[in-house]
């Protein structure tokens, strides 16, 4: 009885370290596309590897993740509400609709 009280109180002291040493979530913040036929992305970028998974049209309500450069472009991962796609788009289509700030990538 006594050594399985001590390995419960031992997981629980690891499980208790782990969770107060991890990172926060980062925050998301609402946002709107600002063009008509803005592609959402697999990934930043234009290149062949970077499929195209939506378009998005102005004024469409997307979750801005978290931003990137690629090749000195701002590139923003969204999750566009209308299609339920999680991709990224080129930074100058996405406007924030909502205070905060958008996490690096």
């Amino acid at each position: 009885m006594r050594g399985t009280v001590r390995g419960v109180l031992a997981g629980l002291v690891a499980a208790t370290t782990l969770a107060v040493g991890a990172a926060p979530a980062a925050a998301s913040v609402a946002g709107r596309i600002s063009v008509d036929g803005a592609r959402i992305r697999s990934c930043a970028g234009t290149g062949s590897a970077c499929r195209v998974l939506a378009l998005g049209y102005f004024g469409d309500a997307v979750t801005m993740k978290c931003d990137t450069t690629v090749g000195g472009l701002p590139w923003v991962k969204v999750h566009h509400h209308r299609s339920g796609k999680t991709g990224f788009v080129y930074g100058e289509y996405v406007y924030q609709d909502a205070s905060g700030s958008i996490p690096r990538c």
